[in-house]
């Protein structure tokens, strides 16, 4: 007879990203990226260019178009509570910083 496990998480369409963002940061992705491009905030509450890259990325990985789909997929990605999310449009103001 088969052992069934209940699973406490909920599931959700984007379940799959959770474990590439595991890997973004197993990978220190983070502090490649912070420490090229430098820090972007020195205020807690701001976003590091590490979780600006992470949320375009994650967009990307979840079938999205462009950067306004964080917004439809952010209820979503909020679920997890290791990933911050900007919203669109500071997503928007980061990318002209690097301009």
């Amino acid at each position: 007879m088969a052992k069934v496990h209940t699973k406490s998480e909920k599931i959700t369409p984007f379940g799959g990203i959770y474990y590439a963002c595991k890997a973004f940061y197993a990978l220190s992705l983070d502090k490649v990226i912070n420490g090229t491009l430098g820090v972007r905030s020195s205020t807690y509450n701001g976003y590091q260019w590490d979780e600006i890259m992470s949320a375009m990325s994650d967009v990307f990985l979840c079938g999205g178009d462009c950067v306004e789909d964080v917004n439809r997929s952010e209820c979503h990605l909020r679920e997890s509570p290791e990933i911050r999310i900007p919203t669109s449009y500071t997503i928007g103001r980061a990318i002209k910083e690097l301009l």
